[in-house]
């Protein structure tokens, strides 16, 4: 009789389990760089759409004519800003559902942030204490991410004060 080689069946459990070891490890690990690339969109997104919010904002007082409101040594959750161009007059600012937006004269409104990312915690303090000097308004809000399991959230502070004065 001729010898037949052959796997027995210890070695094709263990080649079994071997290889199911491995393909578990491989998905647990693809698993895992997708949450972290999904983690790191939202942390890019909200960093992203913060800056811009923050830059516009001090972009906007810094050109601005006047300040309306917040009145001197006030906050409120509103910016309303005079400006030098008639079209753009008045700028305003509010939050509406956790959506910042803007108003610039008769021109429609226009969101800030994406749906994805919601507003909250908007302050303006006037810190001025006079109508004699320019405005200085100082900024916060806290910018969040929130799909499905993912979430981050960061505050951002900031400070714009009038370049052209009344």
């Amino acid at each position: 009789m001729k010898n037949l080689k052959s796997f027995t069946l210890i070695e094709l459990v263990m080649y079994v389990a071997l290889s199911s070891t491995i393909v578990f490890s491989i998905t647990v690990l693809a698993v895992m760089c997708l949450q972290i690339r999904e983690k790191n969109k939202a942390i890019l997104e909200v960093e992203n759409q913060g800056a811009y919010i923050l830059d516009k904002l001090t972009h906007e007082i810094r050109n601005a004519r006047n300040v309306t409101a917040p009145l001197a040594t006030a906050t409120s959750q509103n910016l309303i800003l005079d400006e030098d161009e008639a079209l753009n007059d008045p700028t305003e600012f509010s939050l509406t559902d956790n959506i910042l937006k803007i108003k610039q004269g008769s021109a429609a409104t226009q969101d800030l942030n994406s749906p994805n990312i919601s507003i909250a915690d908007l302050s303006f303090s006037n810190l001025s204490t006079g109508s004699d000097k320019p405005s200085e308004i100082k900024i916060t809000f806290k910018a969040t991410y929130s799909v499905s399991e993912i979430k981050y959230e960061k505050n951002f502070y900031g400070s714009a004060s009038q370049r052209n004065t009344p």
